[in-house]
C-alpha cells in the first residue's frame, strides 16, 4: 500500500509537467543553452547540467525503490524510518507543489504574490524539498538522505537565478514582496 501512494505521488508529477508546466529562466534547457554571456557549453554542462541530473537521480529514487523493494538493502539501509509521517510530508510536498504550479500557470504573467506565494516565494521548491524528505523517511536509506544534499543545493542554486531574474524585472514590486515573504517559508 505505501509503494502505491508513493508512485501515486511521483507518478502525478508527469500530468503535473504536461498541463500545468512552469516556465523558469533556471530551467535546464535555458542554462545549459543560455546567453553567450555565460560561460562555454562545456563549462555550462558540468556547472548545470551535472548538478540537475544528480539533483533528478536523487529525487527520482523513491520510484525505484517503491517498486523494486530488494534494492532497498542495497542502498545502505537505515534503522530507523516512519512511514506514516513520511507519507503525510509526501502529499504535503506534492500537494504545496501542484497548488504552486497551478497558480503560477494561472497567473497573467506578473509577479505571482497570493495563493500558497504568501507564505513562501518558492512553494514548488519547498513542496518537493518535502517529498523528498518524506521519502527519507519512507524509504531510510543513506543514499536518499545523501540525495537530499544535491537536489537542496540545485534547487537553492536555480531559486536564486530565478529571483535575481524577477528582481530585474519588476524591481521594487519585488524587493516588496521578498520583504514580506520569506524565500522558501514565511520566516
Amino acid at each position: 500500500m505505501t509503494e502505491a501512494v508513493v508512485l501515486a505521488i511521483y507518478g502525478s508529477i508527469l500530468v503535473d509537467l504536461i498541463a500545468f508546466p512552469v516556465p523558469s529562466e533556471a530551467s535546464s534547457w535555458q542554462l545549459v543553452t543560455g546567453a553567450e554571456d555565460r560561460p562555454t557549453a562545456a563549462k555550462r554542462l558540468v556547472i548545470y547540467a551535472l548538478p540537475a541530473a544528480l539533483a533528478v537521480a536523487a529525487f527520482a529514487l523513491p520510484i525505484p525503490l517503491a517498486l523494486l523493494p530488494s534494492l532497498r538493502e542495497g542502498l545502505l539501509p537505515l534503522p530507523f524510518g516512519a512511514v506514516i509521517p513520511g507519507l503525510l510530508l509526501l502529499i504535503a510536498g506534492r500537494l504545496l507543489s501542484l497548488i504552486g504550479a497551478v497558480q503560477l500557470n494561472r497567473s497573467s504573467g506578473g509577479l505571482t504574490e497570493s495563493g500558497a506565494f504568501r507564505v513562501s516565494r518558492n512553494p514548488i521548491v519547498v513542496g518537493m524539498w518535502a517529498m523528498h524528505l518524506g521519502s527519507c523517511l519512507v524509504f531510510p536509506s543513506a543514499v536518499l538522505w545523501a540525495g537530499m544534499i544535491p537536489l537542496v543545493a540545485n534547487l537553492h542554486r536555480r531559486v536564486r537565478i530565478e529571483e535575481a531574474h524577477l528582481k530585474s524585472q519588476f524591481g521594487p514590486q519585488f524587493d516588496a514582496y521578498a520583504g514580506r515573504v520569506g524565500r522558501y517559508l514565511v520566516f
